[in-house]
C-alpha cells in the first residue's frame, strides 16, 4: 500500500502551496491509495476530511486521514497520528506521549539542514518511527536517514 504520511496543505500551513483537493487528486492519478494530512499544530476535524474527500473526485476506497506536525521543545519536529485534538507548538515529547499514550509518534526530517540527531534521540523510547525519506530533502540527507 502506497500512502503519503507527511503532507502539509495550504488551508492551514503557510509551507505549502498545494490545496488539499489538488494533493489528493495528483497523490491518487500517480498511484497512491491514501494520505494523511501532517499540517503543523492543525487537526483536520472528520467533516473536513469527509467533505474534502467527496469534493475530490476519487474514488471512496482512497483514504485520507488527519495527523499533525509539532514542533517540540526537546525533539524538534514530531508527526503525532492518533491525538484528538491539536497539541500546541512546544510540548515536549514526554508530554505528548503522556496525553496520547497510544498514538503513534515519528521524528520528523531528522537530518534536515545539516541536523545530526544523537543515537539516544532515535532510539527513544518515547518515539514510534524516524522519517527516512522526504521529499523536501536532498539526497544526502535522504541517505543519512
Amino acid at each position: 500500500m502506497l500512502i503519503e504520511m507527511h503532507a502539509h496543505t495550504s488551508e492551514h500551513f503557510d509551507c505549502s502551496r498545494v490545496r488539499a483537493l489538488d494533493l489528493i487528486r495528483l497523490l491518487h492519478a500517480r498511484g497512491f491509495e491514501g494520505l494523511i494530512f501532517t499540517d503543523h499544530h492543525y487537526l483536520w476535524q472528520p467533516e473536513e476530511i469527509r467533505e474534502i474527500q467527496r469534493n475530490s473526485g476519487v474514488p471512496e476506497d482512497f483514504f485520507v486521514f488527519s495527523g499533525q506536525e509539532v514542533n517540540t521543545r526537546d525533539m524538534g519536529d514530531v508527526l503525532v497520528y492518533g491525538a484528538d485534538r491539536s497539541v500546541p507548538q512546544g510540548s515536549s515529547l514526554p508530554e505528548i506521549r503522556t496525553l496520547y499514550p497510544e498514538a503513534a509518534l515519528v521524528l520528523a526530517h531528522p537530518y534536515r539542514n545539516g541536523k545530526n540527531p544523537a543515537p539516544g534521540d532515535l532510539l527513544s523510547p518515547l518515539i514510534d518511527a524516524v522519517e527516512i525519506f522526504n521529499s523536501n530533502h536532498t539526497v544526502s540527507e535522504n541517505s543519512r536517514g
